[in-house]
Protein backbone atom coordinates (compact mmCIF):
# COMPACT_ATOMS: atom_id res chain seq x y z
CA UNK A 1 0.00 0.00 0.00
CA UNK A 2 1.52 3.12 -0.94
CA UNK A 3 0.07 7.16 0.03
CA UNK A 4 1.19 10.44 -0.74
CA UNK A 5 2.59 12.57 2.16
CA UNK A 6 1.17 15.69 0.29
CA UNK A 7 -2.27 17.04 0.76
CA UNK A 8 -3.82 17.82 -2.65
CA UNK A 9 -4.61 21.22 -3.50
CA UNK A 10 -7.68 22.72 -5.12
CA UNK A 11 -7.49 24.55 -8.03
CA UNK A 12 -8.21 28.07 -5.81
CA UNK A 13 -4.68 27.90 -4.71
CA UNK A 14 -3.70 30.29 -7.72
CA UNK A 15 -6.15 32.61 -6.00
CA UNK A 16 -3.93 32.70 -2.62
CA UNK A 17 -1.63 35.76 -1.68
CA UNK A 18 1.02 35.44 0.77
CA UNK A 19 2.06 38.00 3.52
CA UNK A 20 5.74 38.72 4.60
CA UNK A 21 7.15 35.93 7.47
CA UNK A 22 8.78 37.09 10.59
CA UNK A 23 12.82 36.77 11.16
CA UNK A 24 13.72 33.10 12.38
CA UNK A 25 13.36 31.92 15.61
CA UNK A 26 16.68 31.16 17.65
CA UNK A 27 16.78 27.64 18.28
CA UNK A 28 17.74 26.18 21.41
CA UNK A 29 17.04 22.52 21.23
CA UNK A 30 16.08 19.83 18.17
CA UNK A 31 14.29 16.01 19.39
CA UNK A 32 13.62 13.30 17.26
CA UNK A 33 16.82 13.69 14.87
CA UNK A 34 16.24 11.54 11.63
CA UNK A 35 12.34 10.96 12.17
CA UNK A 36 9.75 14.20 12.26
CA UNK A 37 11.52 16.83 14.71
CA UNK A 38 10.27 18.94 16.99
CA UNK A 39 12.58 22.01 18.06
CA UNK A 40 12.61 24.38 21.22
CA UNK A 41 13.24 28.04 20.46
CA UNK A 42 14.25 30.68 23.22
CA UNK A 43 11.15 31.85 23.60
CA UNK A 44 10.09 28.54 25.16
CA UNK A 45 7.84 27.90 21.92
CA UNK A 46 7.64 24.35 20.25
CA UNK A 47 7.58 24.31 16.22
CA UNK A 48 6.46 20.95 14.60
CA UNK A 49 7.51 19.21 11.30
CA UNK A 50 4.94 20.38 8.30
CA UNK A 51 4.82 18.29 5.22
CA UNK A 52 2.31 21.15 3.52
CA UNK A 53 0.93 20.69 0.26
CA UNK A 54 -0.59 24.16 -0.34
CA UNK A 55 2.87 26.26 0.73
CA UNK A 56 5.07 24.14 -1.11
CA UNK A 57 3.11 23.88 -4.37
CA UNK A 58 2.80 28.10 -4.17
CA UNK A 59 7.09 28.16 -3.93
CA UNK A 60 6.65 29.93 -0.43
CA UNK A 61 9.15 27.16 1.04
CA UNK A 62 11.86 25.56 -0.88
CA UNK A 63 11.73 22.20 0.16
CA UNK A 64 8.55 19.89 0.68
CA UNK A 65 8.26 19.90 4.61
CA UNK A 66 9.28 23.24 6.90
CA UNK A 67 8.91 23.84 10.44
CA UNK A 68 5.73 25.14 12.23
CA UNK A 69 5.19 26.30 15.63
CA UNK A 70 2.87 24.16 17.52
CA UNK A 71 -0.43 26.11 18.71
CA UNK A 72 -0.70 26.16 22.32
CA UNK A 73 2.59 24.14 23.13
CA UNK A 74 4.40 27.51 24.65
CA UNK A 75 6.88 27.94 28.06
CA UNK A 76 8.08 24.89 27.33
CA UNK A 77 12.14 24.21 28.69
CA UNK A 78 12.39 20.93 27.19
CA UNK A 79 10.83 18.42 24.92
CA UNK A 80 11.28 14.69 23.89
CA UNK A 81 10.40 12.51 21.27
CA UNK A 82 10.25 8.84 20.75
CA UNK A 83 8.31 7.45 17.38
CA UNK A 84 5.03 8.79 17.96
CA UNK A 85 5.15 9.96 21.26
CA UNK A 86 6.57 12.94 22.70
CA UNK A 87 6.90 14.93 25.96
CA UNK A 88 6.94 18.50 27.07
CA UNK A 89 8.41 19.75 30.19
CA UNK A 90 6.75 23.23 30.92
CA UNK A 91 8.07 26.28 32.78
CA UNK A 92 5.56 25.50 36.15
CA UNK A 93 7.35 21.62 36.44
CA UNK A 94 4.87 20.05 34.76
CA UNK A 95 4.92 17.13 31.54
CA UNK A 96 2.49 16.97 29.19
CA UNK A 97 2.06 14.35 25.94
CA UNK A 98 2.34 15.58 22.87
CA UNK A 99 1.78 13.60 19.20
CA UNK A 100 1.35 14.27 15.96
CA UNK A 101 -2.27 13.21 15.16
CA UNK A 102 -4.38 12.68 12.17
CA UNK A 103 -5.40 16.23 10.56
CA UNK A 104 -9.46 16.80 11.06
CA UNK A 105 -10.08 19.71 8.99
CA UNK A 106 -8.99 22.06 5.78
CA UNK A 107 -7.13 24.15 8.43
CA UNK A 108 -5.11 22.16 9.79
CA UNK A 109 -4.34 20.01 6.71
CA UNK A 110 -3.30 23.31 4.82
CA UNK A 111 -0.53 24.26 7.56
CA UNK A 112 0.60 20.49 8.58
CA UNK A 113 -0.43 17.95 5.85
CA UNK A 114 -1.74 14.51 6.94
CA UNK A 115 -0.50 14.95 10.68
CA UNK A 116 -0.92 17.68 13.07
CA UNK A 117 1.43 17.85 16.38
CA UNK A 118 -0.81 18.65 19.24
CA UNK A 119 -0.29 19.30 22.99
CA UNK A 120 -2.79 16.28 24.33
CA UNK A 121 -3.00 15.60 28.23
CA UNK A 122 -0.92 16.36 31.48
CA UNK A 123 1.30 13.38 32.56
CA UNK A 124 -0.38 12.86 36.29
CA UNK A 125 1.48 12.49 39.56
CA UNK A 126 4.38 14.16 38.04
CA UNK A 127 5.29 18.05 40.04
CA UNK A 128 8.42 19.76 39.86
CA UNK A 129 9.97 18.21 37.24
CA UNK A 130 13.48 19.66 36.09
CA UNK A 131 14.61 17.17 33.31
CA UNK A 132 12.44 15.14 30.90
CA UNK A 133 13.29 11.80 28.79
CA UNK A 134 10.56 9.69 27.09
CA UNK A 135 8.43 8.13 30.16
CA UNK A 136 11.62 9.49 32.83
CA UNK A 137 11.16 11.99 34.61
CA UNK A 138 13.40 13.88 37.02
CA UNK A 139 11.99 15.65 39.90
CA UNK A 140 13.88 19.21 41.80
CA UNK A 141 14.79 16.37 44.43
CA UNK A 142 16.89 14.17 42.16
CA UNK A 143 13.98 11.48 41.97
CA UNK A 144 13.62 9.17 38.71
CA UNK A 145 9.85 8.85 37.57
CA UNK A 146 9.19 6.24 35.18
CA UNK A 147 5.68 5.27 33.40
CA UNK A 148 4.65 3.80 30.21
CA UNK A 149 2.01 4.83 27.76
CA UNK A 150 1.22 4.17 24.16
CA UNK A 151 0.34 6.42 21.18
CA UNK A 152 -3.49 7.79 21.65
CA UNK A 153 -3.99 6.54 17.63
CA UNK A 154 -3.30 3.54 19.35
CA UNK A 155 -6.31 3.77 21.48
CA UNK A 156 -9.28 2.33 19.47
CA UNK A 157 -11.85 -0.38 19.72
CA UNK A 158 -10.94 -2.79 22.28
CA UNK A 159 -7.54 -1.68 22.86
CA UNK A 160 -7.36 -1.96 26.63
CA UNK A 161 -8.05 -5.62 26.01
CA UNK A 162 -4.58 -5.92 24.67
CA UNK A 163 -2.31 -3.16 25.78
CA UNK A 164 -3.84 -1.43 29.42
CA UNK A 165 -1.12 -3.69 31.17
CA UNK A 166 1.51 -0.38 29.23
CA UNK A 167 -0.44 2.02 30.48
CA UNK A 168 0.51 3.02 33.58
CA UNK A 169 0.87 6.12 35.89
CA UNK A 170 4.36 7.35 36.76
CA UNK A 171 5.57 6.12 39.79
CA UNK A 172 9.15 6.08 41.33
CA UNK A 173 12.52 3.92 40.11
CA UNK A 174 14.26 1.59 42.97
CA UNK A 175 17.13 2.67 44.97
CA UNK A 176 18.26 6.18 43.12
CA UNK A 177 18.13 9.60 43.96
CA UNK A 178 20.45 12.65 43.61
CA UNK A 179 20.43 12.26 39.61
CA UNK A 180 21.84 15.10 37.02
CA UNK A 181 21.11 13.41 34.14
CA UNK A 182 19.89 10.41 32.10
CA UNK A 183 19.69 8.87 29.04
CA UNK A 184 17.52 5.79 28.79
CA UNK A 185 18.08 3.63 31.84
CA UNK A 186 21.82 4.94 32.21
CA UNK A 187 21.43 7.96 35.11
CA UNK A 188 24.33 10.26 36.29
CA UNK A 189 24.22 11.08 39.84
CA UNK A 190 24.98 14.26 41.76
CA UNK A 191 28.70 12.81 42.96
CA UNK A 192 29.23 12.30 39.35
CA UNK A 193 29.28 8.04 39.14
CA UNK A 194 27.16 6.63 36.58
CA UNK A 195 24.37 3.91 37.56
CA UNK A 196 22.34 1.42 35.50
CA UNK A 197 19.42 -1.37 35.88
CA UNK A 198 20.68 -4.13 33.67
CA UNK A 199 18.60 -6.95 30.99
CA UNK A 200 19.75 -10.38 30.34
CA UNK A 201 21.18 -11.04 26.68
CA UNK A 202 17.39 -12.00 25.82
CA UNK A 203 16.03 -8.34 26.97
CA UNK A 204 13.20 -7.82 29.83
CA UNK A 205 10.73 -5.78 30.74
CA UNK A 206 12.85 -2.50 32.13
CA UNK A 207 9.72 -0.42 33.29
CA UNK A 208 9.46 -3.23 36.20
CA UNK A 209 13.25 -3.62 36.32
CA UNK A 210 13.48 -0.10 37.33
CA UNK A 211 10.22 -0.43 39.62
CA UNK A 212 11.59 -3.03 41.48
CA UNK A 213 15.43 -3.46 41.33
CA UNK A 214 18.66 -1.64 42.51
CA UNK A 215 20.43 -0.13 39.90
CA UNK A 216 24.10 -1.09 39.94
CA UNK A 217 27.16 1.50 39.23
CA UNK A 218 29.28 1.35 36.31
CA UNK A 219 32.96 1.00 37.38
CA UNK A 220 35.66 3.25 36.12
CA UNK A 221 33.54 5.97 35.32
CA UNK A 222 33.72 9.47 37.82
CA UNK A 223 33.96 12.98 37.14
CA UNK A 224 31.01 12.41 35.05
CA UNK A 225 29.45 16.00 33.94
CA UNK A 226 27.01 14.41 31.07
CA UNK A 227 25.29 11.82 29.44
CA UNK A 228 25.32 11.33 26.04
CA UNK A 229 21.44 11.00 24.24
CA UNK A 230 20.85 8.47 21.60
CA UNK A 231 19.47 5.34 20.22
CA UNK A 232 22.86 3.47 20.23
CA UNK A 233 23.74 0.22 22.28
CA UNK A 234 26.83 1.98 22.68
CA UNK A 235 26.50 4.38 26.26
CA UNK A 236 28.93 8.25 26.34
CA UNK A 237 29.60 10.23 29.06
CA UNK A 238 31.35 13.33 29.25
CA UNK A 239 34.15 13.69 32.10
CA UNK A 240 34.79 17.01 33.64
CA UNK A 241 38.44 17.07 31.77
CA UNK A 242 36.69 17.24 28.16
CA UNK A 243 37.32 13.61 27.33
CA UNK A 244 34.79 10.94 26.13
CA UNK A 245 34.30 7.28 27.70
CA UNK A 246 32.38 4.88 25.76
CA UNK A 247 30.82 1.35 26.64
CA UNK A 248 28.12 -0.64 26.05
CA UNK A 249 27.70 -3.81 23.47
CA UNK A 250 27.59 -1.68 19.94
CA UNK A 251 29.97 -1.46 17.39
CA UNK A 252 32.19 1.05 18.31
CA UNK A 253 32.68 0.23 22.05
CA UNK A 254 33.16 -3.30 20.80
CA UNK A 255 35.21 -3.12 17.07
CA UNK A 256 35.36 -6.33 16.83
CA UNK A 257 31.81 -7.36 17.42
CA UNK A 258 31.09 -10.73 17.93
CA UNK A 259 27.01 -10.51 18.20
CA UNK A 260 27.89 -12.10 21.97
CA UNK A 261 26.40 -9.37 23.84
CA UNK A 262 28.76 -9.07 26.14
CA UNK A 263 29.48 -5.23 27.17
CA UNK A 264 32.59 -3.46 26.80
CA UNK A 265 34.16 -1.82 30.30
CA UNK A 266 34.34 1.91 29.81
CA UNK A 267 37.65 3.57 27.90
CA UNK A 268 38.39 6.99 26.94
CA UNK A 269 37.56 7.98 23.14
CA UNK A 270 41.06 8.26 21.33
CA UNK A 271 41.65 11.87 20.04
CA UNK A 272 38.49 13.64 22.02
CA UNK A 273 39.78 16.10 24.03
CA UNK A 274 37.96 19.32 25.01
CA UNK A 275 34.62 18.02 24.43
CA UNK A 276 31.70 20.13 26.03
CA UNK A 277 28.43 18.22 24.49
CA UNK A 278 27.73 14.66 22.72
CA UNK A 279 25.27 12.80 21.38
CA UNK A 280 24.98 9.31 19.79
CA UNK A 281 22.68 7.78 17.25
CA UNK A 282 23.02 4.08 15.98
CA UNK A 283 26.39 3.27 15.52
CA UNK A 284 28.20 6.71 15.37
CA UNK A 285 28.77 9.43 17.54
CA UNK A 286 29.02 13.29 17.60
CA UNK A 287 31.34 15.77 19.82
CA UNK A 288 31.29 19.64 20.23
CA UNK A 289 34.68 21.03 21.25
CA UNK A 290 34.70 24.27 23.08
CA UNK A 291 36.72 26.00 20.00
CA UNK A 292 32.68 25.25 18.52
CA UNK A 293 33.80 22.86 16.19
CA UNK A 294 32.58 19.41 15.52
CA UNK A 295 34.13 16.11 15.62
CA UNK A 296 32.20 12.70 15.03
CA UNK A 297 33.35 9.29 14.18
CA UNK A 298 31.18 6.10 13.41
CA UNK A 299 29.06 4.29 10.72
CA UNK A 300 27.24 6.84 9.27
CA UNK A 301 25.94 6.74 5.21
CA UNK A 302 28.76 8.68 2.58
CA UNK A 303 25.84 8.54 0.15
CA UNK A 304 22.30 8.10 -0.67
CA UNK A 305 23.70 4.81 -2.15
CA UNK A 306 24.75 3.48 1.18
CA UNK A 307 22.05 4.33 2.92
CA UNK A 308 20.10 1.19 3.87
CA UNK A 309 23.19 -0.53 4.24
CA UNK A 310 24.45 1.97 7.36
CA UNK A 311 27.10 -1.13 9.08
CA UNK A 312 28.88 -1.29 5.47
CA UNK A 313 32.26 -1.03 6.29
CA UNK A 314 32.37 1.74 3.59
CA UNK A 315 30.65 3.90 5.70
CA UNK A 316 32.92 3.76 8.57
CA UNK A 317 35.08 7.02 9.42
CA UNK A 318 37.44 6.99 11.92
CA UNK A 319 37.58 10.87 13.86
CA UNK A 320 37.33 12.90 11.67
CA UNK A 321 35.79 16.90 11.87
CA UNK A 322 32.74 17.97 10.08
CA UNK A 323 33.60 20.44 7.44
CA UNK A 324 31.04 23.56 7.08
CA UNK A 325 30.67 24.22 11.16
CA UNK A 326 31.99 26.55 13.42
CA UNK A 327 30.28 28.80 16.42
CA UNK A 328 28.26 26.00 17.71
CA UNK A 329 27.09 25.35 20.84
CA UNK A 330 24.61 22.00 20.45
CA UNK A 331 25.06 19.01 18.71
CA UNK A 332 22.10 15.90 18.32
CA UNK A 333 22.04 12.85 16.23
CA UNK A 334 19.81 11.20 15.27
CA UNK A 335 19.08 7.70 12.70
CA UNK A 336 21.29 8.75 9.51
CA UNK A 337 21.10 12.28 10.57
CA UNK A 338 22.85 14.76 12.30
CA UNK A 339 21.88 18.07 13.86
CA UNK A 340 23.83 21.19 15.63
CA UNK A 341 22.76 24.86 17.07
CA UNK A 342 25.20 27.42 16.60
CA UNK A 343 25.79 30.48 18.92
CA UNK A 344 23.66 32.73 16.64
CA UNK A 345 20.33 30.23 17.16
CA UNK A 346 20.71 28.69 13.73
CA UNK A 347 19.73 25.12 13.61
CA UNK A 348 21.62 22.89 10.99
CA UNK A 349 21.26 19.53 9.90
CA UNK A 350 22.96 16.76 7.43
CA UNK A 351 22.25 13.50 6.55
CA UNK A 352 19.32 11.34 5.01
CA UNK A 353 16.36 13.89 5.18
CA UNK A 354 13.16 11.82 3.96
CA UNK A 355 11.08 14.55 4.49
CA UNK A 356 12.25 17.01 2.38
CA UNK A 357 13.48 19.92 5.34
CA UNK A 358 16.46 20.92 4.58
CA UNK A 359 16.49 19.62 0.86
CA UNK A 360 14.23 17.17 -1.45
CA UNK A 361 11.99 14.78 -0.16
CA UNK A 362 14.18 11.30 0.04
CA UNK A 363 17.71 12.88 -0.11
CA UNK A 364 20.91 12.68 1.14
CA UNK A 365 22.87 15.67 2.13
CA UNK A 366 26.47 15.25 2.93
CA UNK A 367 27.36 18.88 4.52
CA UNK A 368 24.99 20.73 6.88
CA UNK A 369 22.30 22.97 5.73
CA UNK A 370 20.76 25.52 7.46
CA UNK A 371 17.12 24.58 8.30
CA UNK A 372 14.74 27.87 8.94
CA UNK A 373 13.17 28.05 12.14
CA UNK A 374 10.19 30.44 11.10
CA UNK A 375 6.59 30.41 9.89
CA UNK A 376 6.28 30.23 6.20
CA UNK A 377 4.40 33.48 4.61
CA UNK A 378 0.49 32.79 5.31
CA UNK A 379 -1.38 32.25 2.49
CA UNK A 380 -4.97 33.62 2.28
CA UNK A 381 -7.96 33.47 -0.12
CA UNK A 382 -9.40 36.33 -1.98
Amino acid sequence: MSFSLFVSVSPSVQAEVATPATADAKAVQITDVGGRPYVLDDKGDVWGTSISSRAYRMDLIRDPAHLEKVDGLNKVTSIVATGSSAFALKEDGTVWNVEYVESSNSAEKDKWGLYTPKLLTQVPKLKHIVKIEPYMAVDKDGKLWIWEDIASSAKTGDWEKYFSSMQTEPVLANGIDHIKDLSGSTVLKDDGTVWTWECGLRGCDIFNVMRFNNPIQIQGLTDIVKLGQGTSPDQLALKKDGTVWIWGGGYLSNPKFDGSGIDEPPAPIEGLSDIIDISRGPEHIVALKKDGTVWAMGYFPRDYAHLNNTLDIENYRSLYQVEGLSDVTAVFSGDRTDAVIKKDGSLWMWGYDWQGLYGPAWSFQLTPVQVEVKPIPSTSRR
